[in-house]
């Protein structure tokens, strides 16, 4: 029986995908995020284990005598492809703009306001909206929003745009893992003395280019990009939201951190300490 050659093993270990999910966890190490690969979480819907391919903490800010903790929690899928994809954007409307993702747990569930003039009544608000906090977030200050998005593959001679199956493969799995390490944060960080904080970046990372097309723009325009962020409404028996995901592109990843998370963090870190 032949055996592979080194070339042959190294292009077919390439070629799964297993080297990649390692190259992005090691870019997330350069960023001073603990990481963890392959990390099991438990499938609500089918009650059953599953994985992502790499998990990263890291906090960004402690302090021990106001018992404040704020931390960074990146759940990524790597996929291992090089068929580009496509993102339609278009403006936002009122609606986008009274988004509250569900992508930060603070230490209390919900926020009361008093209703001037009526007492014992009171506003309910999320921790994202009673802090403000869409007045900072990337995704909110944004004008345009992300609503499809397709994967353009050959088809014989010509390419085709290629949808179907996508959407709930790539962002069912990471919904899933989001709500599940929300849960499991929540019940070790709340009802304690400390105020905790965590944000989560459920990212899903391309080995491919990345394209957005802006439909209130210019529909014969096509731009190039390194990231996107996409929102889906999902309606089930037990996830009911409106979901941010964002997609990244390998050689935008860096980029992605610094100018999308750890800027933000640091007026997040700000906004949080003196509401103290």
């Amino acid at each position: 029986m032949e055996n592979p050659t080194k070339e042959e093993i190294l292009k077919a270990v390439n070629d799964s995908g297993y080297l990649f999910e390692q190259e992005i966890g090691t870019i997330l190490e350069r960023n001073n995020f603990y990481i963890q690969p392959n990390v099991a979480f438990i499938d609500i819907d089918e009650e059953k284990s599953r994985e992502i391919d790499v998990m990263g903490y890291k906090r960004f800010f402690y302090d021990e005598e106001k018992k404040i903790s704020i931390g960074v929690r990146i759940l990524c899928e790597c996929k291992n492809n090089t068929n580009p994809f496509v993102f339609i954007c278009r403006n936002k409307n009122d609606v986008d703009k009274n988004y509250s993702p569900p992508n930060f747990l603070f230490p209390h569930k919900e926020y009361k306001k008093p209703i001037e003039g009526k007492p014992n009544s009171f506003y309910t608000f999320t921790g994202f909206k009673y802090f403000n906090i869409e007045t900072i977030y990337p995704y909110s200050t944004e004008n345009a929003k992300a609503t499809q998005f397709c994967k353009i593959i050959r088809k014989g001679k010509d390419w085709s745009a290629l949808h179907d199956g996508i959407y709930d493969n790539l962002l069912i799995p990471m919904i899933k893992c989001l709500d599940f390490y929300k849960k499991e944060d929540s019940s070790m960080i709340r009802n304690t003395e400390w105020k905790n904080y965590v944000v989560y970046y459920p990212i899903i990372v391309l080995n491919s280019d990345l394209y957005s097309i802006n439909a209130n723009v210019d529909t014969e325009t096509i731009n190039k990009i390194d990231f996107v962020h996409f929102t889906r409404e999902i309606n089930s028996k037990k996830l009911k939201d409106r979901y941010l995901v964002d997609f990244v592109t390998k050689e935008g990843l860096q980029n992605y951190i610094e100018n999308n998370i750890s800027y933000f963090m640091d007026m997040f870190v700000k906004k949080m300490t003196e509401s103290v």
